[in-house]
């Protein structure tokens, strides 16, 4: 009786892993997905530069 309720137990802990491990995952991936990151100052799009190569004579 005393291993099933150990075996038991281990499951429960092994169900509680899982799902904190995959959530934690999911929230990281989100994290360091560029969509969903906060810019602090963001910047008008009128201003925006963009920078040329040096060497444009080859295009």
């Amino acid at each position: 009786m005393k291993t099933l309720t150990n075996s038991l137990n281990n499951m429960r802990w092994n169900r509680l892993f899982t799902f904190v491990l995959s959530f934690g995952i999911l929230l990281f991936a989100q994290a360091c997905n560029p969509r969903y990151a906060k810019i602090d100052s963001p910047q008008p799009t009128g201003e925006n530069s963009v920078n040329y190569p040096l060497n444009q004579a080859s295009n």
